[in-house]
């Protein structure tokens, strides 16, 4: 084959190897595509690379109850609180409150973390729609409430749901202030006492242990009280009961 022949059919080879790769589009990376999410938000890339030098996981769109913009980050490795409050805090100096929103259970399900761009760490609840209909509690009635409890011994809120709060002090509340604190904890958290054992002194002491504190309120779709099932198992035994009395009388 002459030489212009061989030349030729080559330069048609990579004609058509050039229009094949062309027809391939090209897909972003991974770090591109966190890039171009944080961008949309107008988040730092800063935050991108801190956050995977900490943790392992994955970054994501999260939806709260208000129209905030809000980064998830999915975490799938192992964390400590220490990391979560040194993050917290670091982060806070950047314009940003970071919290964790959901916890793992026996390795069911990853955490998640959430990441907003405020200098007000009381805009996690209003993204979260922390409330309890069920005690007449408002996500804003509970916020007045914690903005006093601040007033007494600051804190960092650190994870937070629409049913649930925690946070971490900066500075531990004197002891009366913090048998007040619990004092009224216990009337904004009735559900907290009925855990068995518990009492004011020992919520004090625990608070005092772990230098925060935690409320919870049981979900507005449990209508039924818990000793209900109880009730009904009660009620099939003794019906059981009757009718194998009736049947050995007859």
């Amino acid at each position: 084959m002459p030489m212009k022949s061989i030349l030729l059919l080559a330069g048609c080879l990579l004609l058509l190897l050039n229009a094949s790769r062309a027809s391939i589009p090209s897909t972003l990376s991974n770090k591109e595509k966190e890039y171009a999410l944080a961008d949309s938000m107008h988040f730092h890339h800063e935050i991108i690379e801190l956050l995977h030098f900490t943790f392992t996981g994955e970054f994501a769109r999260f939806t709260g109850k208000t129209p905030t913009n809000a980064l998830a980050f999915i975490c799938k490795g192992f964390w400590t609180l220490h990391d979560l409050l040194l993050i917290n805090a670091y982060l806070k100096t950047m314009g940003y409150q970071f919290f964790w929103t959901q916890q793992s259970h026996e390795h069911l399900r990853p955490d998640t973390f959430v990441l907003i761009q405020s200098t007000d760490q009381f805009d996690i609840l209003r993204l979260q729609g922390t409330c309890s209909p069920r005690n007449s509690l408002t996500t804003q009635g509970i916020i007045s409430t914690l903005q006093r409890w601040y007033k007494s011994g600051a804190f960092n809120i650190i994870s937070a749901n629409s049913r649930w709060i925690e946070a971490s002090f900066v500075l531990l509340p004197t002891p009366t202030d913090l048998k007040t604190l619990v004092q009224e904890e216990s009337r904004l958290c009735p559900d907290i006492m009925n855990e068995k054992g518990i009492t004011l002194k020992i919520l004090e002491e625990r608070h005092k242990r772990s230098k925060g504190f935690s409320l919870q309120w049981v979900a507005d779709d449990n209508k039924y009280p818990a000793s209900l099932p109880y009730a009904i198992i009660i009620f099939f035994i003794c019906t059981l009961g009757v009718i194998l009395l009736i049947w050995r009388r007859n």
